[in-house]
């Protein structure tokens, strides 16, 4: 159990990183082929699960900042991210995927349309006008749900702060496929998920309890969780689309707590860290990833094409593919990202 909650803590907690790992592991199974099933599970709360991470890790010091200050230390890390993934995505899928043979490249489209989608920051349009950022959607949400969220928890506490936490997610469950300027609808519902993560780092007393319940206490409020998952048959938190909501709240809401309860006692790994510390690095660039080795399989073996398309193995063989190679490469990343960021954050920082 950490002897500090997440917003306090000077060190890493193993927990946070085991919780990080195994969402961004979801995140790329959720991506491929995997069995129906499966890909229900996991999408009934890899996302929301992300969103409960980024209000553990907020601190009450970012909230005492300015509303400028919370923009340049927070928010435009994720903006830059946003953005460079968004033209790299651009350019690679308006070129690279002309002479594709995976299944899993995305409709061919031009680079200004694809451009003009990052712009917009948000999911399909209904209409003549259809944009879709890809799996980019997550950094819109995020960035509004930061920015709702440090409004609720700055400006108000106890009852009210309850009321308006639990009006963003209505608000989300009622604007469903609206597909607002930079995922508004779905910040929303991520407020409600980010808020709820800093009111649990600022409990110690009941971040305790949680890591004290019994091992089998934990493992059924998670089995539990996933049965009642498993009842759906649609979910897409992008969207704000929940399904049937008496089933699908209390699902998430209990995986999440299970995973939680299970991971505080989990000892420390390097590699789950640095598999935590790549995520976001991983997250935006894993579908590119995917679309070569895929497609570069398929072009080795033409003639087995059919083999990969019906097998299960190769959609876990791919994700951990792909993990090993971000993990080799992300001291690069990390280097252009530091030149690109640090210089502006080290001065709003100071500021």
């Amino acid at each position: 159990m950490p002897s500090e909650t997440p917003n306090k803590a000077p060190v890493r907690l193993p927990w946070i990183d085991w919780l990080k790992s195994f969402g961004i592991i979801l995140v790329m199974l959720g991506h491929t082929e995997i069995y129906g099933p499966v890909k229900i599970w996991i999408y009934s709360f890899h996302m929301p699960l992300f969103f409960v991470i980024s209000g553990l890790l907020l601190s009450p010091k970012s909230i005492d900042q300015s509303p400028g200050n919370f923009f340049r230390t927070r928010i435009r890390r994720n903006i830059t991210l946003y953005v460079i993934s968004g033209i790299i995505g651009a350019f690679f899928f308006g070129f690279v995927s002309k002479f594709s043979r995976s299944i899993s490249s995305p409709p061919l489209e031009s680079i200004g349309y694809k451009l003009l989608a990052i712009a917009y920051g948000s999911g399909t349009i209904n209409g003549r006008l259809c944009l879709f950022p890809g799996v980019l959607w997550f950094f819109p949400a995020l960035i509004t749900g930061l920015f709702f969220s440090y409004l609720i928890i700055k400006f108000s506490n106890g009852p009210a702060r309850v009321i308006l936490t639990v009006a963003s997610g209505i608000f989300a469950a009622l604007l469903t496929n609206t597909s607002l300027p930079w995922e508004i609808e779905s910040g929303l519902a991520a407020t409600s998920l980010i808020v709820l993560g800093y009111q649990l780092a600022q409990s110690p007393r009941v971040l305790r309890r949680i890591a004290q319940l019994p091992w089998p206490v934990k493992l059924a409020i998670f089995l539990l969780g996933s049965v009642l998952a498993l009842q759906q048959s649609k979910l897409d938190f992008r969207a704000s689309d929940f399904g049937i909501l008496a089933l699908s709240l209390p699902a998430c809401m209990l995986i999440i707590l299970g995973l939680m309860s299970l991971c505080m006692n989990a000892k420390e790994f390097k590699i789950i860290g640095r598999i935590a510390t790549a995520s976001v690095y991983i997250f935006p660039m894993h579908t590119l990833l995917s679309w070569v080795l895929d497609s570069g399989l398929r072009f080795a073996a033409p003639s087995h094409a059919d083999i990969w398309d019906k097998s299960q193995a190769w959609s876990i063989i791919m994700p951990a593919m792909s993990l090993c190679i971000f993990l080799l490469t992300y001291p690069v990343f990390e280097r252009l990202t530091n030149i690109i960021v640090t210089k502006n954050t080290a001065t709003a920082l100071k500021n």
